[in-house]
């Protein structure tokens, strides 16, 4: 499926998020089921194909990495290929947001339990309080870095023109949805690790992701 094609929108690396959503509604709303329950199956059948095939390039394109790689796809005629290569300048951020979930792991496998003294419990809590404070603080580090990355995805839309000036830009594209990856991975381990800090001050438990 061309995602683009589908939403009658131009391919390109950076998308209008209201735009995306109002064309999205134009397109879906006369195939919302309140709206062709009285038709006949075939019909019905046919509407909930094409609502699903709307929804489905609505959430790609909403999404910068999936875009970018549905961008790639397109340009080079197969799926990007899973490449682990760590995006160039990022090196030092990969290797404070892994270390500090190593280390927020550790302390939450050697937490007292439920029945440790009083004493224990209160110290626990204020340290649990130091790791959602660092984690918070490498959480606004990756959110920079997501800041900067939008800042490169607009320059490449400005720089996106036709033929050979696109192929030209496919390794850059490449490379920042290999960022964008990233970032997403680094959120959810962060989002993790601060949700299971916050259920082990009340006794609760909960198993960060590892990526």
């Amino acid at each position: 499926m061309n995602a683009f094609e589908r939403l009658g929108v131009p391919p390109r690396p950076l998308l209008n998020a209201e735009d995306l959503k109002a064309r999205f509604l134009d397109l879906s709303a006369p195939l919302h089921p309140d709206r062709v329950h009285a038709l006949s199956a075939a019909k019905r059948e046919e509407a909930t194909r094409r609502f699903a095939e709307l929804n489905a390039a609505h959430r790609l394109l909403g999404n910068p990495r999936a875009r970018l790689n549905h961008l790639l796809e397109l340009g080079t005629g197969k799926p990007p290929r899973e490449v682990r290569r760590i995006p160039p300048g990022t090196m030092d951020l990969f290797a404070e947001v892994g270390q500090t979930c190593r280390e927020v792991d550790g302390f939450l496998a050697a937490r007292p339990g439920a029945d440790a003294a009083p004493i224990q419990r209160a110290a626990t809590k204020g340290q649990a309080a130091e790791w959602t404070r660092r984690l918070e603080s490498v959480r606004g580090r990756v959110e920079a870095r997501a800041t900067q990355a939008q800042r490169e995805l607009a320059e490449l839309d400005a720089r996106w023109g036709s033929g050979a000036e696109r192929q030209a830009l496919l390794e850059p594209i490449e490379n920042l949805a290999r960022m964008f990856s990233y970032i997403e991975r680094w959120r959810q381990q962060i989002e993790d690790r601060l949700l299971e800090l916050k259920l082990s001050e009340g006794g609760g438990s909960a198993s960060p992701a590892v990526f």
